[in-house]
């Protein structure tokens, strides 16, 4: 901006020596008045061209400066900070520039480490199992996390409005309120929507945050102690029968004033039946107990379906003649899976293929696949099972009818056993039946 400047005032100068000197040299002579005229309009234009040379590079640098500058200003109003030059054709305008860049550099920095912070922060809370929502004074939500969207059925953006909201009962909203209303720290246990909660609500009061609250959502808990309870209760009654058996046999037998030795081996034989079915009864419940812990097995591998089906049909051998069946298989598949669970799951399926078939009967095992999956149907020819029994038979201690559990010496629990084992095989299990002319189980894994 300097050279502007130093062109106007030495043109100036210029124009004033020049203006005195020609007066002086021009007097006396003809046609002075003429002479120094004409060289004062000439100095005069020169002067004039080189004051607007100075005014428009004067304007030209300030404009290239408020340009600069406000670029500056925009690049900060839109996060970018590491963008400032340094302006050396200026000492004033270089050094603020100097400062701006550093603080904006500064400024970045702290833009960033903030930016990482938070960053942390949300992948915390987004981690937790568990919703976690701030309230400010008026109630409204601050913060949330992903899992409190999804206790609540949302996906949209629920920051700034009450949790009240989102809430369709009407007790449930009471509770919440009279909670925030008395300013302490409280707990409260309710199901809704299928779901059970349990809400702590932790009394802030701080950086304008009233409240912190953590949501649990106990479904699975529940459920699962549910079922527990329920396994407890069908366990005990399924071993009370057998047990109960057992010992009316031998006080029967004991009463008696003459017991013959037929009577005793009577007796002892019914005695080990009892004990047999009860001995079925607490493997096939370590059994599922094992399954529902859902620990990876280690020996995992590739099976290959045929060696898995022989393997298993060698343990049935003498049922398998007693009743004169057919047995037979159509394909073959590799698996790659755990070994045990696939030799417990197709045990399960083909020993009630076995056990519940017709004289003389078939057990047909047919394999296909395609790039998604594949599929393993197994069918027998026996009794079927009653399309009014079907929607329960995978459930735990589940029998058609006492009757035929009493002499097959079945425990009601493996179909529930192949139902978790397709569970943990990432395997569907389906099945189609007709009472009086089969069953037909359909195994799909995907590959």
């Amino acid at each position: 901006m300097k050279t502007p400047i130093i062109i106007l005032i030495v043109s100036t100068v210029l124009f004033f020596i020049v203006t005195l000197l020609t007066a002086i040299f021009a007097i006396g002579a003809e046609n002075a008045t003429v002479i120094i005229v004409s060289v004062f309009v000439i100095a005069f234009l020169v002067e004039a061209v080189a004051v607007l040379f100075s005014i428009l590079n004067i304007v030209k640098n300030i404009k290239t400066r408020i340009e600069y500058v406000n670029a500056n200003l925009l690049d900060i109003e839109n996060g970018k900070f590491r963008t400032a030059k340094e302006y050396n054709s200026d000492k004033l305008v270089g050094k603020n520039m100097k400062k701006l860049s550093s603080t904006m550099v500064e400024l970045d920095n702290k833009m960033y480490a903030y930016s990482i912070e938070k960053y942390k922060l949300d992948y915390i809370l987004n981690n937790i199992k568990q919703g976690v929502v701030t309230l400010d004074y008026d109630s409204k939500i601050t913060i949330c996390n992903k899992w409190l969207k999804k206790i609540l059925d949302k996906n949209d953006d629920i920051v700034g409005k009450s949790i009240t909201d989102f809430i369709t009962d009407e007790s449930f909203i009471e509770d919440i309120n009279s909670i925030l209303n008395t300013k302490k720290d409280a707990k409260i246990d309710k199901e809704y929507n299928g779901r059970v909660l349990t809400l702590r609500f932790y009394y802030l009061n701080n950086i304008g945050i009233e409240f912190m609250v953590i949501i649990t959502d106990n479904t699975y808990e529940k459920k699962s102690e549910d079922i527990r309870n329920e396994f407890l209760f069908n366990a005990s009654y399924e071993l009370n029968k057998p047990i109960k058996n057992l010992l009316d046999c031998s006080e029967s037998t004991l009463s008696k004033q003459n017991c013959t030795e037929k009577d005793l081996k009577l007796c002892l034989k019914k005695m080990t039946d009892y004990a047999t079915n009860i001995q079925a009864i607490l493997s096939d419940t370590a059994k599922l107990a094992r399954i529902d812990v859902k620990n990876d097995p280690d020996d995992i591998c590739i099976n290959k379906l045929s060696s898995i089906v022989d393997e298993v049909k060698s343990r049935y051998l003498k049922e398998i003649k007693d009743k004169n069946l057919t047995c037979t298989m159509d394909g073959d598949a590799e698996i790659t899976a755990s070994k045990t669970y696939l030799a417990e799951l197709f045990d399960n399926l083909y020993s009630n293929a076995i056990l519940y078939n017709k004289q003389n009967g078939t057990v047909k095992i047919n394999v296909t696949q395609d790039a998604q999956e594949i599929k393993v149907a197994l069918t027998d020819t026996g009794i079927g099972i009653d399309k009014k029994h079907q929607p329960r038979i995978f459930e735990r201690f589940y029998v058609v009818d006492s009757a035929r559990t009493d002499n097959t010496g079945s425990t009601g629990l493996g179909l529930a056993i192949v139902k978790h084992l397709c569970n943990n095989l990432n395997a569907k299990v389906k099945f189609q039946s007709e009472l009086g002319l089969g069953t037909t189980f359909t195994i799909s894994f995907k590959k």
